[in-house]
């Protein structure tokens, strides 16, 4: 039988000692890096955690792991041979100690991304070249394509020499670095080995051989554990289960035979259900032709596995000492300083004057003695502390907090500050009633704090090329310009799942606390790069709280068809017209018109899976606010409108119908109405009397070309106008 991917001839070009394979205990030394993919949750494990991945890893390949006690088929050797079943490897991977730049590490990075919630491939753009260094990622969660999964990796043939090498590597759940050998299980894919019934991921397979001669076919096996007798006795697939070698294999694989007479084997019917390339749960061992196969696949050309082990590669990822040709042990370098603002399950970026915000350390790199803070607020006053773990403060003026850590341990120091780390907000809030921002040049246009949590291009700005009523809004880049860009750029890097928030400042809504309606009004603009809605899958979440509270109520998320207002737009949206607006107006209940509360406007950037080379693809479209008020009416009135003209237009912009809305008084008194098109020609007439607020419909029949009207309102005492916009 001739093994996966190998042959005598190619055993000969690619070992040290061809003649006899078996006895080949060569170490193979292995750079590596982890790459911590993170938004400051759960998986953002310490460093230990790494390092104790990394011990469980290479206990398993070279056969140090204290649960090797495998049922008894597999305690003894391979039948015939001198050769036992549990394979050693003789592969060790090392932390690498130079990174790609030629700079210090200890083999560990650290990203935040939004990615490590929904993590897929996209998740690895931070790869180091796979050509000298193991990349591992650890990630939160996966995207619902891998629901289910605790870690994958692409074996070496499916990279080879395409633009998938950019995905080469492992990534997998955080929370399972050495749960059953995990990261051992995915090397070994790395390394060229396919699980135990074959090169497919889904063990609902009846029967199943991975060309790996000493572990016998079998059927595919998904849990069960070490106390199930089956399926670790299975003999369901291998019944008379027996190989034939040639004289020369049978010479360099076991060392047997003269080397000219074939060779038969006959192999155990049990299956291998305790090898670490199966399902079982149960996973305690590789056989020894699969650490062949491994060794064989490091000392290949097919994507470049055969560079790692080499002696320049290893000096130069540091894992070797160059004048002494010795590994290394891990040398100790300066901490890299870090914080966050964790408060529950999320960042806590904006507080009030006086509220409490909890610093949790997270420096890493090294292990942390001390850690100083220096906090200074928009006044200029400053405080410290000193805390390995959390410090809790609280600030006295409002404006954004300038945070300073400096992290220290034996082998140096590390200062990282960041000057808008938090937004502290006053704790009084606006009068709501009159109000109105039209974000151009409103004098508290700095009480809007804008949070772009990742850096990147996809956040809320405000732009002074296009409003509803003016040339300034509040505008969220939601489009994914990547389509721009090529397929390799769309590889990584894709918005999708990306997290962008603005916040208001406090309002005070008690004027409105007996009124049976309190509505948050504004002008929402936004498009779909997409037709299908049911890949349109963006979201503007809308939340609020008092100043005094730690938790978000969500008043409205807005999708698809409702946050979609201009139709389907490939090309980066901006608005052209008014059409392409609609005035939104959303309830807020009884309890919580208080004296400060405070509106979050969070957009999460959807979309979907095009195919493997381009990757994810957001399908939303660009996201405009504008002219945000408040009003106490039934519908979506215009409040400012209203108040400055007297009357109100709703809804506008219409697609039917609409009404024109009357500010009344006690006194009873008659209104003209006046609907003109842009010609100027009158299209509609109407009178009604007034007597407190009064709604006269304009009919759809007489408004049905789309376009721009005017609409006039006369009383006794005045005369104003407005625009009507039809879509």
């Amino acid at each position: 039988a001739q093994l996966s991917g190998m042959n005598l001839s190619q055993f000969a070009k690619t070992t040290a000692n061809p003649n006899h394979i078996f006895a080949d205990d060569l170490i193979l030394d292995v750079p590596i890096v982890f790459h911590i993919v993170h938004d400051y949750g759960s998986e953002y494990v310490t460093d230990e955690v790494v390092y104790e991945a990394l011990a469980d890893i290479n206990r398993v390949f070279n056969k140090q792991n204290p649960d090797t006690n495998v049922i008894s088929t597999y305690k003894t050797t391979i039948p015939g041979t001198p050769i036992r079943y549990i394979g050693n490897a003789h592969i060790k991977f090392h932390l690498a100690q130079t990174d790609p730049n030629g700079k210090p590490t200890k083999g560990i990075t650290r990203r935040r991304s939004w990615t490590t919630s929904i993590a897929s491939n996209q998740s690895k753009a931070d790869q180091w070249p796979p050509q000298s260094y193991m990349n591992i990622w650890l990630i939160r969660s996966f995207d619902a394509n891998s629901q289910g999964v605790g870690a994958f990796a692409l074996r070496p043939g499916t990279v080879h020499n395409n633009a998938l090498v950019l995905y080469d590597g492992i990534i997998g759940l955080s929370v399972q670095t050495v749960s059953d050998h995990t990261l051992a299980h995915e090397l070994a894919h790395t390394l060229n080995i396919p699980h135990t019934w074959g090169n497919t991921n889904d063990p609902a397979i009846q029967c199943g051989d991975d060309a790996i001669d000493d572990t016998p076919p079998t059927m595919g096996h998904d849990g069960g554990g070490c106390n199930m007798p089956f399926p670790l006795y299975d003999t369901t697939c291998a019944t008379g289960y027996m190989k034939v070698y040639s004289g020369p294999l049978a010479k360099n694989l076991f060392n047997i035979g003269d080397s000219v007479s074939n060779i038969t084997i006959n192999y155990p019917d049990t299956t291998n259900a305790e090898n670490i390339m199966d399902y079982t749960g149960c996973s305690k061992m590789f056989t020894y032709l699969q650490t062949v196969e491994m060794r064989a696949a490091l000392r290949s050309n097919v994507a470049n596995r055969n560079n790692l082990i080499t002696e320049s590669n290893l000096i130069f990822t540091g894992v070797m000492d160059a004048a002494t040709k010795a590994i290394k042990p891990l040398t100790d370098i300066a901490p890299v300083a870090d914080f966050s603002t964790n408060s529950g399950t999320e960042q806590n970026s904006y507080a009030c004057v006086g509220q409490n915000i909890n610093f949790t350390n997270r420096s890493w790199n090294d292990t942390i003695t001390k850690v100083d803070w220096v906090f200074t607020d928009a006044g200029g006053s400053s405080k410290t502390a000193s805390s390995t773990t959390t410090t809790l403060q609280n600030f006295s003026n409002p404006g954004w907090l300038s945070v300073s850590v400096t992290a220290t341990s034996n082998a140096g120091t590390n200062t990282i500050t960041k000057d808008s780390a938090v937004y502290i907000s006053k704790n009084v809030g606006t009068p709501a009633q009159g109000y109105l921002q039209s974000f151009d040049n409103d004098p508290d246009l700095n009480e809007y704090p804008i949070f772009n949590y990742f850096g990147n291009d996809n956040k809320w700005s405000r732009v002074t090329n296009v409003g509803y009523w003016d040339n300034a809004s509040m505008c969220m880049k939601a489009y994914d310009d990547r389509f721009k860009k090529g397929v390799t750029a769309n590889m990584y890097n894709s918005p999708i799942g990306d997290l962008d928030e603005f916040y208001t400042p406090p309002f005070d809504l008690t004027a409105y606390a007996g009124s049976e309606y309190c509505n948050l009004n504004f002008m929402l603009s936004g498009a779909s790069a997409t037709g299908n809605l049911n890949t349109m899958n963006d979201v503007l979440e809308i939340s609020y709280r008092s100043c005094g509270a730690l938790t978000w109520t969500v008043l409205k998320s807005i999708t698809k068809g409702e946050l979609i207002t201009a139709g389907i737009d490939t090309t980066e949206f901006v608005p052209k017209t008014a059409s392409d607006w609609q005035m939104k107006s959303y309830l807020i209940p009884q309890g919580a018109r208080t004296s400060n509360v405070i509106f979050r406007f969070r957009y999460r950037v959807g979309g979907k899976v095009d195919d493997p080379m381009t990757g994810y693809r957001a399908t939303g479209n660009n996201v405009y606010i504008d002219r945000l008020s408040f009003n106490d009416f039934p519908t979506d009135v215009d409040g400012i409108a209203f108040e400055k003209n007297g009357f109100a237009i709703a809804p506008n912009p219409t697609t039917g119908s609409s009404f024109v809305v009357i500010k009344g008084s006690n006194t009873a008194t008659k209104a003209k109405i006046q609907v003109t098109d842009m010609a100027g020609k009158l299209v509609y007439s109407t009178e009604a009397d007034v007597m407190g607020d009064t709604r006269i419909e304009i009919p759809a029949n007489y408004i049905s070309v789309k376009g721009v009207y005017m609409v006039s309102v006369s009383t006794n005492t005045q005369r104003s106008t407005d625009k009507l916009v039809v879509y």
